[in-house]
Formats: structure tokens, sequence, C-alpha cells
């Protein structure tokens, strides 16, 4: 099996960092303490996508640091892309998680279109099995964000990203055990779905209303939806 995580690392992430370092190294310990034997790749993206660490578990490079250093934008498009063409350059591996954790909308990717993504998942659904969950910081960035309508559920965090990471590694260690896991966070976006004919569905850019020299952003705000069950932020 192979587990992916996919982590934003644009500058609005900075009140975050404790958080995902935290998480990030309880999901190590947790995975390794199972002796789960998955492939793990760890994808980060801001303005650009870097593919941080792609091996078993109990060997993932030490990324916190990369991980962790916050800056630019949100090629959020290209991060699953870069996913997407993993998936499907290989054959030997069928079963697969794919964990996104973004605190918000694409903004600015220069080599995917979500039409394009759409195909690719369309490709991938023929001949794997792959269980996509999307994460988002909050509610909004969920409303009207096609790449969350690939995904098998949509989850907003609440800000507690420590939360989101336990929710990856429980994800994980579901699919590996093949057992059910209904996470906490779910929100229903079924009536807010996006168009990828629409020509402007994925440039729902966050609005600067921070500092222009940070580059921090917040969310778009868009139609109200059902949180289906609260978020544990218990840490």
């Amino acid at each position: 099996m192979w587990d992916i995580l996919i982590v934003d690392k644009s500058a609005s992430m900075i009140h975050n960092i404790e958080d995902i370092k935290k998480g990030f190294n309880e999901l190590i310990k947790e995975q390794t303490e199972q002796e789960s034997e998955n492939r793990f790749t760890v994808i980060a993206f801001n303005t650009n996508v870097e593919i941080l660490s792609d091996d078993i578990f109990v060997n993932t490079l030490d990324v916190i640091d990369e991980l962790t250093n916050v800056k630019g934008l949100t090629a959020l498009l290209d991060a699953i892309g870069k996913a997407y063409s993993l998936i499907l350059k290989q054959t030997d591996i069928k079963d697969i998680t794919l964990t996104v954790i973004t605190d918000g909308q694409e903004n600015s990717s220069k080599h995917y279109t979500i039409s394009e993504l759409d195909n690719l998942k369309k490709d991938i659904d023929k001949d794997y099995n792959l269980k996509m969950t999307f994460i988002g910081a909050d509610k909004d960035c969920l409303y009207g964000n096609p790449i969350a309508l690939h995904a098998h559920v949509s989850l907003s965090c609440e800000g507690n990203l420590l939360g989101a990471m336990r929710t990856a590694s429980s994800s994980m260690s579901s699919q590996r055990e093949g057992t059910d896991y209904i996470p906490e966070g779910i929100v229903d976006i079924s009536q807010n779905k996006v168009s990828s004919t629409d020509k402007s569905p994925l440039l729902m850019k966050r609005s600067m209303t921070l500092s222009s020299n940070d580059d921090t952003s917040c969310c778009l705000v868009f139609k109200k939806t059902k949180v289906i069950k609260g978020f544990n932020t218990s840490t």
C-alpha cells in the first residue's frame, strides 16, 4: 500500500507551524509503532511543489524544517497534479491513501488546471483504489473548492492542524487494516459543486487582509454549508 500526504506550507500557515511539527512527528511515530511498511510520500507546496520524502515510514527523512518553511502562495492544483502523476506512473501499488491539508484556496498553479485533474482522477479511478481525504483549516477552504469534490470525504479541522495530522494518521491506519474510520469534522459540500467547465472555478483567491509583506491571508467566504459532526480540538 501507499500513503501520500500533501501539506500546505504557504505563508498563511505561519500560525500553524507548531501544530504541524507536533502532528507530523506523532504521525511518523504512530505509523512506525504500528509497523507499517507502506510506501510514504510527503509533498509540500506553496508557490512551488516539492517531494520532501518518498520511502517507508521508518526511513522517512527529517523534513520538519522544510515542511514548516512557510512562504509564498497556494499552488494547490499543482500539488494534486504531482500526486496524481506519481500514482499513474506506477502500476505495482493499487491501494493508496491521499490526504491533503491546506488553509486556503488555489491561487498560483502554473502546470495543472482543474479540467486536467478531473481527467487524471478518472484515469486513477479506473485502475486504482484511491481513498482521498481533503482537510481544510476551516469550512471556507472547502466551499466552492473543486479539489474537495475529488475526495471521498472533506473535513474542516476548525484551525486544529494537530487534529488534522491525527486524522491523516488514522485514515492511513484504517485503510491498511481494512477497518471503517469515520473522521470528525465532515462537511457536506454536495450543494456547493463547481463545474470544471466554469472558466474561473479555481481562481478563488485568498483575500489579502493582512500585511502585504508576509503573504499571509485568509480564505474567501462562500455559501454556508452544514457541519455534520464537530471536529475534536483536544490536544
